[in-house]
């Protein structure tokens, strides 16, 4: 008995100990910091970072409206999030590994649902439509981000990031497609077989569409 009771003792002052060694986690810290003085010309240089929800997952393609409430994406909890300015939030609609979205034309909301394979319109109610899912009769790899183009088509990456594990890639490479208010789907970038068009932005004054492909430091246009 004595040899047991000094044997739990020496167990208790051990894990004590891991655990009386181990560093506090680090808080991080969050500011504004300019890669380029350009940047202030868009944002006050006294603008500060204001905490207005938290305990997600990993948040993607946010998008505001003008109503005074933001749409995100939770790729961990597999959610679209409605965030209110005071911190409510209301999940819309559960959808594995959502992703970047935007609005239409008609001021939908719209998400790369990376494991549907497609581009879906989303109600406020949460009534999920499936706008395209395939190009020349192959399905998408997993679409990534998306935006409104300034000819009011809807642009989106197709990168494999997302690929569905398990699931055969159908198209031999990587784009970024054009989506039109009709539903046809066609190319609008060369072809390519290195991960392409992670996030994809309009360029107003140009009128250009910028992709930043990941694993590289340039974007292109097209």
């Amino acid at each position: 008995m004595r040899r047991l009771f000094n044997i739990v003792a020496g167990l208790i002052v051990f894990v004590g100990c891991s655990f009386a060694g181990q560093p506090e986690p680090m808080q991080r810290q969050f500011g504004l910091q300019a890669q380029s003085a350009r940047f202030w010309r868009l944002i006050r240089r006294e603008s500060a970072l204001v905490l207005v929800a938290k305990d997600f997952g990993f948040t993607e393609g946010p998008v505001w409206d003008p109503a005074g409430f933001l749409y995100l994406s939770d790729e961990v909890q597999n959610k679209i999030y409605k965030v209110s300015l005071d911190g409510q939030k209301t999940d819309i609609v559960a959808l594995g590994d959502p992703d970047g979205s935007t609005y239409d034309q008609e001021h939908h909301l719209i998400d790369c649902a990376s494991v549907l394979r497609a581009i879906i319109r989303v109600s406020p109610e949460g009534a999920v439509t499936v706008l395209a899912d395939r190009y020349q009769g192959k399905k998408f790899n997993s679409p990534n981000d998306i935006v409104l183009g300034p000819d009011g088509a809807l642009y989106f990456t197709d990168p494999t990031l997302d690929l569905p594990p398990g699931e055969k890639q159908e198209l031999a490479f990587q784009r970024v497609f054009r989506l039109d208010g009709a539903g046809n789907v066609i190319a609008a970038s060369a072809e390519s077989n290195r991960l392409v068009g992670h996030n994809v932005a309009d360029q107003p004054l140009a009128r250009d569409m910028l992709s930043a492909d990941q694993g590289v430091t340039t974007a292109a246009g097209f």
